[in-house]
């Protein structure tokens, strides 16, 4: 007897449509940010307070949009996000944010005007890798693109803003598309 076996769905990414407006811009971002938060919870990529992602605003490419500190991931909503600047002034928002997260996130965003998003978690699997102070072996291919950049912690005291941090942060990027400390 014959057996129907069923082929899985093949999915493709469909190009979205650009945005006609900044503002239908920043909200379609803004959305993704939040639910990116909220995957990252589900998928256990949060521990604590710790770890940020952000998104470079449409119509002001100097600043960027990032958690609230003390807002667990599971729980970030579009109307939590706050807009800062490279400065760190909180542009719109009333909450604070994490001082750490902001340092590292202006740096990128700074140095590398083509990145549109960036994120940076303290997974617990994360967090016992850098403990030994290696870099990641590319063993699958998955990895590959990944691996000019994997680096070890830059940082082992807390982090201030400051320029110099900043800069080293930057470097550690590169001008890959992964990143990862």
């Amino acid at each position: 007897m014959n057996k129907v076996v069923e082929r899985p769905k093949k999915y493709s990414l469909v190009e979205r449509t650009p945005a006609a407006t900044f503002e239908e811009e920043r909200l379609h971002r803004k959305q993704r940010l939040a639910a990116t938060f909220r995957l990252f919870s589900r998928y256990g990529y949060d521990q604590g307070l710790a770890g940020h992602v952000t998104v470079r605003d449409p119509e002001f490419p100097e600043r960027f949009w990032i958690n609230p500190l003390s807002k667990h991931f599971s729980q970030i909503k579009v109307s939590d996000l706050q807009l800062v600047d490279h400065e760190g002034n909180i542009l719109i928002g009333d909450k604070p944010i994490n001082q750490a997260g902001f340092v590292i996130h202006s740096a990128i965003h700074a140095a590398h005007p083509e990145v549109i998003a960036a994120a940076h978690t303290h997974s617990t699997y994360g967090k016992a890798w850098s403990a030994l102070g290696r870099l990641l072996d590319p063993l699958t291919h998955m990895k590959i693109r990944e691996t000019t950049c994997l680096r070890p912690p830059i940082f082992r005291t807390s982090l201030q803003i400051n320029t110099e941090r900043q800069s080293m942060v930057a470097a550690t990027c590169g001008s890959t598309s992964w990143c990862s400390n």
